[in-house]
């Protein structure tokens, strides 16, 4: 129940009202409205809650910096990030670069808006905090290690041991995927010049987690899309002998709105493009890439880059999936092209 002796008074934080500036601005730019009885600072305390407040005001502006310049974002984002970091007991934000970090980390795919970090982030951002100087492919690397194999961290995590511990569970990981014998995945297409690019298809785990590894993503957790009922597939994409991206194309079953052999075969289309630390790609090779993806989507029906029995295999895929909305693991019985 609120106490009307301080329903009217001034916001208290450590931070002058002057220095809060910037935030009616940016709440006005996003179109957030105080309405008719309060101003505008006291309707955004309001809004952001007293634990949510507190921190905005003990925390310098530069470390909002990347909510504030993120165009799929806006007040409300920085609303709900305060009052997160307060409900796991932070007195002031971590800084901008761990923000930015989950930020693109969160982004389920590259035509989707971004999200603000999760609830089981904020441990991760409170360890690497207290250390003095963080590089981006530590932050990758513990993250997605911590990702993919489950870790429970305390306070008592020490950001160094962290980054250690990362560092030999990929090793590890690496030398038990290169004794494992595996089936590669069916392409329909080999290594290709695409309009600048070299893309060369990823063919099984050991080469989906060293394209993870050295452009610090976690591409080795979505090994199980390929053998899907909606199987996707990785390329590696290259420029000047270097890696820069990773496409993922994704197979789905004819729809109404597909035309040709579409709509008897279904259609390859782009899922996600990332560059490394799983960073958006520009507009050249965002463009390229989708029409990469037409050509290869013309190919797979093409019978003299199908395996035999292809036809047959996706209209049994077909009649599952007509069955089932959930996607579950089938192995594609096709052999090496």
């Amino acid at each position: 129940m609120s106490d009307p002796r301080t329903d009217g008074a001034a916001p208290t934080s450590t931070t002058p009202i002057a220095d809060l500036n910037w935030l009616v601005r940016y709440a006005a730019h996003c179109g957030f409205h105080a309405g008719d009885d309060l101003t505008m600072i006291h309707a955004l305390r309001h809004a952001f809650g007293g634990g949510g407040w507190r921190v905005l005001c003990r925390t310098p502006k530069a470390q909002f910096l990347p909510i504030l310049r993120n165009r799929d974002l806006s007040i409300h984002s920085l609303m709900t990030y305060c009052r997160r970091l307060s409900e796991n007991n932070f007195v002031w934000a971590p800084r901008a670069q761990l923000l930015e970090h989950f930020l693109t980390q969160r982004r389920a795919y590259f035509n989707l808006p971004c999200r603000i970090p999760q609830d089981e982030d904020y441990m991760l951002m409170r360890i690497a905090d207290r250390e003095a100087s963080l590089r981006e492919r530590d932050i990758a690397l513990v993250s997605n290690w911590v990702n993919q194999a489950g870790i429970n961290l305390t306070l008592r995590n020490k950001w160094s041991s962290l980054v250690a511990r990362a560092k030999a569970y990929r090793e590890r990981e690496q030398v038990e995927l290169a004794a494992e014998k595996s089936k590669p995945w069916y392409f329909y297409c080999r290594t290709t010049d695409w309009r600048g690019y070299v893309i060369e298809p990823i063919q099984n785990s050991a080469e989906l987690w060293l394209e993870g590894t050295m452009l610090g993503t976690c591409l080795y957790k979505l090994r199980h899309e390929c053998n899907a009922l909606n199987p996707s597939r990785f390329f590696s994409i290259r420029r000047g002998g270097k890696r820069i991206a990773t496409l993922e194309l994704t197979w789905h079953k004819p729809r109404k709105e597909f035309i040709g052999m579409d709509r008897e075969l279904g259609r390859w289309e782009i899922r996600d493009l990332r560059l490394s630390y799983n960073r958006l790609p520009h507009a050249h090779l965002q463009e390229a890439m989708e029409g990469f993806a037409s050509m290869f989507n013309f190919w797979s029906k093409r019978s003299g880059r199908m395996p035999p029995g292809h036809v047959e295999e996706i209209r049994r895929r077909i009649k599952r999936l007509s069955h089932s909305n959930k996607p579950s693991a089938w192995n594609l019985s096709f052999p090496v092209q």
